[in-house]
């Protein structure tokens, strides 16, 4: 991917560099050669820019020191966007200006410190110029804090939310001009471990099934059942470089080049603390320990060491874990004795193919000791994204440079900066370098948003997943959809709603039975999700003439049970002409027809019932308790099948079974046998 290489070096380090300030004015010529800024006043530092040949370059401040690469003095120079270090043997055409201020300082016996203090405060004004206005109170305010810090703002080209957008979702192959990939969603995940952190993800259908409540975790290089897809409002505040401008989090954006030798291993040991590293030597170099090791990464490959700690702990955490273990047995042995402390490469669909990927390029980097995973990641980080302009923290997690923005990303986890920063900051608070001559490199948008917010972290589903009226799903529920019109027949006269919450987080309100008053009336069901958010779903039940008696209302009506495929509770000796007539009471469009086995004029045990209303029809096999014979009468033919029943001799079968269970109990005995005797004897009634 082409990348332009940005980085806004380091100025002012009075630490170790005493600085002469000239005017702003001052200038000179690279001459026939092109030339390296450098990141700091030495060849062993970062070139971050070629400047052309014969091109004018701004002269800044003359460092009065030669050597480390350069036969004549550094000077410290601006050339477009970078500020930086060049060796003035190069140089032609010096023209050093003073002035008039400058003069009368000099004048008037001021020291180079006074004048010093002033430059920074000069540089500090022309920087803070450079941010919008939403910036502006915030920088006002850390400057306070750090004085001896610079605040350099870094025009971002392209729009907040088109980025966010990009980090939210991915984009489409070939959709970004002058880009030929495309990017899958899942580039920014978020941790949650359990389940508490529902309301900072997704709810997209990509992301998210609101029926069952589940969230996917099936992203490639995040764990399942560990990282979900944020929401596109998360993604907005944790890219929003405002919400970090505070005294911590400030050093996200902290460059993370080499600044000298104010790193000590001392203060990296203090970073180490609580970790498998402290104070322990690494394998590869004798007697050689974590800090020093660290520290010599530092040197080695112009990288920030202290960041380097925070990095590792970050990725790997406090204790060993398998992939700096030198142990893992998987794959017959084949990574077995390697290490990876940066987590370089670790990505995967799943936990062994995380940890085998990462293994595998720390073989094919030869890092077979810890040393040289440590050394070796580091040099990684200064070629792969420190020299490529990705400077900072939160440059790594986030690629803003293009043409594929979001592509070239060091971690996932879209939190990364925000946590991984608190180690550096405790290291400098603990070691008095909050002082030192920091640089902020602070990113801005365009057409930034007035300012972004985190979602309440709860989770916000308050869906319904069913609704039924009298145990039937609504016809044509959706869960996103809130307002209903039910018709039922004028003979309804109470109607029970329930419900099926989509998230057992959520709490619901108004289901119940309640009573149909008037023509029509509404009932309201309300859903609280657990972060407090409302939904309300309006039931109105309207009673309708033209609507057919459902064949349940006929039946209930009638007082006839039925479990949809036999009817009971019918009184003995009822005709079926009777029957006929009490089903054309209710319903006179309805329709009903009575088979008969035996031909009698009553109902018995066997029958078949056939009701037809509107478009619905069903039909029932009748049960009179008592009749086991099928004839509509009690006598003592039940008796005698009762008993063979009993005994073992015949076995009376479905509607005869059921009407054997005179007692309802389920169980046929002696005691449904006692209570068809005493019905015989005329002691008891048989209730139907």
């Amino acid at each position: 991917m082409k990348r332009i290489s940005i980085i806004i070096c380091l100025v002012f380090f009075s630490l170790f560099i005493n600085l002469n300030i000239v005017s702003a004015k001052s200038t000179a010529s690279t001459g026939v050669n092109e030339l390296y800024i450098r990141s700091l006043p030495t060849t062993d530092s970062l070139a971050q820019f070629k400047i052309p040949h014969s091109t004018t370059i701004t002269l800044i401040s003359d460092t009065e020191k030669s050597g480390n690469g350069c036969d004549k003095n550094w000077f410290q120079i601006e050339y477009d966007k970078y500020s930086g270090y060049v060796c003035s043997e190069y140089l032609t055409n010096i023209n050093w200006e003073q002035t008039k201020e400058s003069n009368e300082n000099i004048d008037n016996g001021e020291t180079t410190e006074t004048n010093n203090t002033k430059s920074n405060e000069t540089l500090y004004l022309q920087e803070l110029a450079k941010f919008p206005d939403s910036y502006k109170s915030k920088i006002e305010a850390l400057h306070k804090i750090y004085p001896n810090a610079i605040f350099k703002a870094q025009n971002i080209n392209t729009t907040f939310d088109n980025f966010s957008t990009y980090q939210y979702k991915g984009y489409d192959k070939g959709s970004l001009s002058g880009c030929s990939i495309g990017i899958a969603v899942g580039r920014s995940l978020i941790e949650d471990t359990n389940g508490s952190r529902d309301g900072l993800k997704s709810l997209e259908s990509w992301a998210y099934n609101p029926l069952t409540d589940t969230f996917n975790t099936s992203y490639y290089g995040g764990e399942q059942g560990r990282w979900y897809a944020p929401s596109l409002d998360t993604v907005k505040y944790y890219v929003d470089p405002r919400n970090f401008l505070n005294s911590t989090k400030v050093f996200m954006f902290e460059q993370l080049s080499y600044a000298g030798d104010y790193y000590t291993e001392e203060n990296i040991e203090k970073m180490l603390k609580g970790t498998f590293m402290s104070n322990k030597n690494v394998s590869g170099r004798d007697n050689k320990t974590f800090a020093q090791t660290f520290l010599d990464a530092g040197k080695t490959h112009n990288v920030n060491p202290y960041f380097l700690v925070s990095r590792v702990i970050q990725e790997i955490g406090t204790t060993r874990t398998t992939m700096v273990s030198g142990t893992w047995t998987e794959y017959n042995k084949a990574y077995y004795g390697y290490y990876n402390f940066y987590n370089i490469k670790a990505a995967g669909n799943s936990v062994n193919e995380t940890i085998k990927n990462g293994l595998a390029h720390a073989k094919s980097q030869g890092w077979n000791n810890e040393y040289d995973a440590i050394v070796g990641g580091a040099k990684f980080l200064a070629q792969d994204y420190i020299s490529q302009g990705q400077n900072t923290t939160y440059f790594q997690k986030f690629d803003v440079y293009g043409p594929c923005y979001a592509y070239h990303q060091y971690m996932q986890n879209i939190e990364a900066p925000y946590h991984e920063v608190n180690k550096v900051y405790n290291t400098y608070n603990s070691t008095g370098l909050l002082q030192s001559n920091f640089v902020f490199v602070i990113p801005v948008y365009n057409n930034m948003p007035t300012s972004t917010s985190l979602p309440d972290s709860r989770s916000s589903n308050n869906y319904l997943r069913d609704l039924t009226i009298n145990g039937t799903t609504i016809n044509g529920f959706n869960y996103q959809k809130n307002e209903y019109t039910i018709n039922v027949s004028p003979l309804i006269s109470s109607v029970e709603i329930a419900v099926t919450k989509a998230s057992q987080k959520s709490s619901v309100t108004g289901t119940g039975s309640f009573n149909l008053t008037g023509t029509s009336q509404t009932k309201e069901i309300v859903v609280t999700a657990q972060n407090g958010t409302k939904r309300t779903y309006k039931i109105t039940v309207t009673k309708d003439t033209n609507i057919p008696i459902s064949i349940s209302e006929i039946l209930n009506t009638m007082l006839v049970n039925s479990d949809g495929t036999y009817i009971s509770s019918i009184k003995l000796n009822t005709k079926v002409s009777e029957f006929i007539e009490s089903a054309k009471k209710v319903d006179s469009k309805a329709s009903v027809t009575v088979k008969n086995k035996q031909g009698n004029q009553i109902l018995a045990t066997g029958d078949s019932v056939t009701i037809t209303s509107g478009n619905d029809t069903k039909t029932f096999t009748v049960v009179i308790y008592g009749d086991l014979t099928g004839d509509g009468i009690i006598n003592s033919a039940d008796l005698l099948k009762m008993r063979q029943h009993l005994i073992g001799s015949t076995k009376l079968a479905k509607a005869y079974n059921i009407a054997a269970n005179i007692n309802k109990d389920e169980v046929i005995n002696s005691g449904d046998l006692l209570k068809l005797r005493q019905h015989l004897i005329g002691s008891a009634t048989i209730v139907q």
